[in-house]
């Protein structure tokens, strides 16, 4: 039975849908907001049916992409405070309510345990019950449940927090307990903490809590010969050695193509531009620092990125020669290719969640075989640079993962293996560079091992053979063959490769060679007609040139 048609409609309502979900993803890695960068807004409740909106007047009103949203008393000042996450940064903020205390506003604060249900009680329902007077004589009674989940995305605190208001002293306290059992708790008063326990019938006495206060940011200092730090400045050290992409290019200060060779020890790459005024601060500092930074065995390579074009020539280079000769410029420089920018870009894409637009100076830290350590958006401060060094580029890949965290701590995971580094860049070029994603799949391939090896290698013959077939219809022989060799050195007993390669050899008029690999193709699949159409076309040919 064959499977009915596909009606065309739908599948254009899917392709389009899939189409803008995947244009919506790319907006949001590259800093867009998601929602629009809508205001937060808080509603304060007036008790009296409706709400009053104070939203710039708490603080609260941030352009965040705002996600998750947890209530705490953090501080343990009796009031409420919140924690929020976002999608776009900060990730994490943590306000903390300093509204002065009034005695005249207590607070209970209570923690259920269950004894029969769940231990934390998850879906009890507390009634905290104060007791009647005159001024309010029919106090409210105050209702809460203990959730699992309580927001988007959230869990709050299971302490239950009531704001009792005006009321002075507290009745009772009934809870409807997971199972269905009801039970009454005495001996509750305002402005404390409680456990309450399933079966007990009175508050136990909690640890009160020590109080926290928010912390104090030290003063920030900026030097004075320098301009101020650029927006989006970072150093950003990497968990893992980052291999650069194979076929990284650049034109040296003679106008000669170059291609990055290994460096001794390590070598700092500066991407910069001559109208910028921090690239200017940068390259001072390093013409001022080349005797400690050649002490410390790295080498440094300056590539500026005025005037590119897609076909490798630069133009509009007087300045940056101007700039140059001015500083006595003591490394190597150059400009960098158009396609190199593009292909870096496109790995630092593939190393954060949040694209970054390109800017410069963009300075890389690189071990002796081009793999990356360590990004500096912005000018590094050279002590810090030549620490990085000493400690990054000897580095084991255990030491790598520890020093990566911006935060005091330990990993609990161990570090990713370079076969999966590889292999995730191989996945990201794909699309755009197809031969820089062969080379880190060959990459990940010779670095896995097992069942993970043998995928990888099948995946890369096909690769080689896409490429191969792709060169062979440009009418590109050598490039052609180059990759259809290299298809058959990880898939011999590949039928298909063998015929596809034969049809290259016989175009070009290597009939000798191309029967070999029709009939190696014939061999590994004797049921291949067009092999076996070939071979005859081959006898053909040779029949006719004998006449």
């Amino acid at each position: 039975m064959s499977p009915a048609p596909q009606d065309s409609s739908s599948k254009n309502a899917v392709d389009g849908y899939t189409a803008a979900w995947a244009e919506l993803i790319q907006r949001v890695t590259e800093g867009h907001s998601w929602s629009g960068r809508e205001r937060n807004n808080c509603y304060l409740n007036t008790g009296s049916g409706r709400f009053a909106g104070i939203s710039t007047i708490s603080g609260l009103d941030f352009k965040d992409d705002g996600r998750a949203l947890g209530l705490v008393d953090w501080d343990h000042d009796g009031d409420l405070d919140l924690w929020f996450r976002n999608r776009s940064a900060p990730r994490l903020r943590l306000l903390l309510n300093q509204t002065p205390a009034d005695p005249a506003h207590a607070f209970v604060a209570l923690k259920l345990q269950s004894t029969i249900g769940n231990r934390d009680a998850i879906g009890a329902v507390v009634e905290v019950v104060p007791e009647r007077s005159e001024p309010a004589p029919q106090a409210a009674r105050y209702v809460k449940s203990v959730r699992a989940g309580d927001l988007f995305l959230s869990q709050s605190s299971t302490w239950l927090h009531f704001g009792l208001g005006q009321s002075r002293a507290i009745a009772e306290v009934r809870v409807l307990w997971p199972g269905g059992k009801r039970e009454r708790f005495a001996g509750i008063e305002p402005g404390k903490r409680y456990l309450l326990k399933e079966g007990a019938g009175k508050g136990i006495l909690a640890d009160q809590g020590t109080k926290r206060t928010a912390p104090v940011l030290p003063a920030l200092e900026q030097t004075a010969s320098l301009p101020a730090e650029p927006t989006g400045a970072a150093r950003i050290l990497l968990p893992a050695r980052v291999p650069l992409f194979p076929s990284f290019a650049y034109l040296d200060a003679a106008g000669a193509r170059q291609t990055l060779g290994s460096a001794p020890r390590g070598r700092l790459l500066v991407l910069w531009s001559e109208s910028c005024a921090y690239c200017q601060s940068e390259l001072l500092l390093l013409t001022k620092s080349a005797d400690a930074l050649r002490a410390a065995g790295l080498d440094v390579l300056a590539l500026s990125v005025d005037g590119l074009h897609v076909d490798g020539k630069v133009e509009n280079t007087q300045p940056a020669y101007e700039l140059m000769d001015r500083l006595g410029f003591p490394f190597a420089w150059g400009f960098v290719e158009a396609v190199a920018l593009d292909r870096l870009h496109l790995l630092e894409a593939a190393l954060f969640d949040r694209r970054r637009p390109a800017s410069v100076p963009l300075s890389l830290l690189l071990d002796p075989a081009n793999h990356l350590l360590a990004i500096y958006r912005g000018p590094p401060d050279i002590e810090m640079l030549l620490a990085d060094a000493k400690d990054l580029l000897n580095a084991t890949d255990e030491t790598l993962h520890h020093l990566a965290p911006l935060l005091a701590g330990r990993w609990f995971t161990r570090p990713v293996s370079r076969a999966y580094v590889a292999e995730n860049l191989a996945r990201s070029f794909q699309k755009d560079f197809p031969e820089d994603a062969a080379a880190y799949l060959h990459l990940a391939a010779t670095q896995a091992s097992g069942e993970k090896q043998e995928t990888l290698i099948r995946e890369l013959a096909a690769r080689y053979h896409v490429l191969a077939r792709r060169y062979r219809d440009q009418e590109q022989g050598d490039e052609a063959a180059f990759f259809f060799e290299k298809a058959l050195r990880f898939a011999p007993a590949s039928s298909a490769i063998h015929h596809d390669y034969g049809i290259l050899l016989a175009s070009y008029g290597n009939l000798d060679e191309a029967e070999q690999h029709f009939r190696r193709a014939l061999q590994l699949d004797p049921g291949s007609d067009s092999s076996r159409q070939a071979l005859e076309m081959i006898a053909k040919i040779r029949a006719e040139n004998r006449r």
